[in-house]
């Protein structure tokens, strides 16, 4: 897989949105302080996010379930390329 670099021209514009979708998930089960999960996913002609693998089964539904079909607003993307963007989640 590519990483968000060389397919996205902004990847801090793709990664400030993605953390906008998914600033609700609630943390509060989570075991740790805090966790890393990558997320694997395409943009398809629509310029929707369409996510192909969540790397931790904890947060896998959440966040397919925020992200799946979300439009981005950054236009700078190849289509139908993978892109991995790692986030890490801490507890508060």
């Amino acid at each position: 897989a590519l990483n968000a670099n060389s397919i996205v021209k902004n990847p801090d514009a793709i990664r400030k949105e993605i953390t906008q979708y998914i600033a609700d998930i609630d943390l509060t089960d989570m075991e740790t302080k805090s966790e890393r999960v990558t997320v694997q996913f395409l943009v398809n002609k629509k310029n929707q996010i369409i996510v192909i693998d969540v790397d931790n089964e904890k947060f896998d539904i959440a966040l397919k379930s925020r992200l799946n079909y979300q439009t981005l607003k950054t236009t700078e993307v190849e289509h139908n390329k993978v892109i991995t963007v790692p986030l890490v989640f801490e507890k508060r």
